[in-house]
């Protein structure tokens, strides 16, 4: 029966050595529970709560407990005053730390971006009235902004805007994409269109080469009628002109010399041709209405508007300007030298779509005159008329009044 007393001391004084044991750590729950553990088996001998109590409070707790943990205790034993000084402590924890952390980081604003675009151009950015930068390849990304309302508004010299200013919102963390379609201004170009035509009269030495020009003869010429499903027709001619409404055509029919005037009623024949009199008067009619000069003086009617088609051309596009004179409207394509190389009929009517094209362009005189002239008629098909020219000669001396007399007894193109 000593075996059972010596084993019952030893575990005593086990005991009473852990519980009389002063902790210097911080408590933290498992040790807690640990400790009444202890106070339930020894019944409070050699360790109760109230000791347990003051430790805690000299040394403090290493957690901030929560309501599970607060359960865990009370059912290891834990009284509510016991409870109630652990939650003191846990306040006086709790307002420690608060002490010793830094503060929490304001918080962040809320701020979002604006992406402005422009097309086809690039353009200056204004944002509440204020400059905000150039678009570079369209596009410029501004911010970060506040959240709220913004006024945008862009411009560019020489071209409109599809709007006026824009409200942007911006909103958090998010960027506000904003685009502008530019156009070219009516002024700008009309100030382009009338470069292009000042360099047009330069090019044909101005108003004293025209005027020299309103005399043509055009010598090794070929007149030529095309019209569609037919072979084309030529015949070998001499055109002389003399503006405003005088002209000659001396001409090779099939080895037929004529003479053919043109009179107020049309044109008048020293002799009537063997064969296509009609397919040649209607070349000679379409060459005379659209010869060089009499379409130069259709272009510079006073008042007209030159505009250009555009304002900015890729290298090497070829320049090109309306002119806008009353109900006429008219499409001048330059060519490299600013000589006029195609003029469309652009206003309504029966020759709304004509087309004259002019090339090869000599040295005439003071000015330059097209060797080759082509009158494309409207519609579909090939249909039109042209006079290639081998030698050109201007002025008075080339074209004398008595060179354009036809006798009186020329007769119109059929009559007997």
């Amino acid at each position: 029966m000593r075996l059972p007393i010596v084993a019952g001391l030893f575990l005593s004084a086990c005991l009473l050595s852990g519980a009389m044991h002063q902790d210097t750590e911080a408590y933290d729950l498992d040790r807690l529970r640990e400790k009444f553990d202890i106070i339930r088996k020894s019944k409070g001998v050699y360790l109760n709560e109230n000791i347990l109590l003051n430790q805690v409070r000299k040394v403090g707790i290493g957690f901030d407990p929560s309501s599970a943990d607060y359960d865990l205790l009370k059912k290891a034993g834990a009284s509510d005053n016991f409870l109630n000084a652990l939650r003191d402590l846990a306040k006086a924890r709790a307002a420690e730390k608060a002490k010793s952390e830094p503060p929490p980081p304001p918080p962040q604003p809320k701020e979002g971006k604006l992406a402005v675009s422009c097309k086809p151009v690039d353009c200056e950015v204004t944002v509440d009235g204020k400059p905000a930068g150039t678009t570079q390849k369209g596009e410029l990304v501004l911010g970060p902004f506040p959240e709220g309302a913004l006024k945008v508004a862009v411009s560019r010299k020489d071209w409109d805007p599809d709007r006026d200013a824009h409200t942007s919102y911006i909103k958090d963390k998010e960027t506000d994409k904003v685009e502008f379609t530019f156009k070219e201004s009516r002024a700008a170009l009309e100030a382009l269109g009338q470069q292009f035509f000042d360099a047009m009269l330069k090019s044909l030495g101005g108003d004293a080469g025209i005027k020299e020009a309103s005399r043509v003869r055009a010598a090794g010429a070929r007149l030529i009628s095309a019209r569609e499903g037919k072979p084309q027709l030529q015949w070998s001619a001499v055109a002389l002109f003399r503006l405003p409404n005088d002209a000659k055509f001396l001409v090779t029919n099939s080895g037929q010399q004529l003479q053919v005037v043109k009179t107020d009623a049309g044109f008048a024949y020293d002799k009537q041709p063997r064969q296509d009199g009609q397919e040649m008067e209607d070349a000679m009619r379409e060459v005379y209405d659209r010869q060089f000069g009499r379409t130069l003086d259709l272009l510079r009617k006073a008042g007209a508007k030159n505009v250009s088609t555009k304002l900015i051309y890729d290298d090497g596009e070829a320049r090109a300007f309306r002119v806008e004179s009353g109900a006429g409207r008219y499409l001048v394509t330059l060519d490299g030298e600013s000589c006029p190389r195609e003029i469309k009929v652009e206003s309504t009517g029966l020759m709304a779509g004509l087309r004259i094209l002019y090339g090869d362009f000599v040295k005439a005189g003071n000015t330059r005159y097209p060797r080759e002239t082509q009158v494309i008629l409207p519609g579909a098909g090939t249909n039109g008329a042209g006079l290639r020219i081998e030698k050109v000669d201007i002025g008075p001396v080339a074209v004398k009044d008595k060179d354009l007399e036809g006798r009186k007894n020329w007769k119109p193109l059929g009559a007997r």
